[in-house]
């Protein structure tokens, strides 16, 4: 098997365990702390991925 390959399986199943994890946390969550505070990580989350795309093309803009 070449290393192209290896490294492609290899990533794939990488992949699989972070999707499986997040399932796991999140499942944790919503029981031992409910749905409010889901809600509340979700929202935190998303805002930083918003903010963090909107400062990037900000400064990206003005640095070029």
């Amino acid at each position: 098997m070449s290393r192209l390959s290896k490294n492609i399986i290899y990533n794939l199943c990488g992949q699989g365990l972070l999707l499986i994890l997040g399932f796991v946390a999140v499942k944790h969550i919503f029981e031992k702390l409910g749905k409010d505070v889901l809600g509340i990580i979700f929202f935190a989350a998303i805002m930083s991925i918003v903010l963090v795309a909107a400062l990037k093309l900000g400064i990206s803009a003005t640095t070029n």
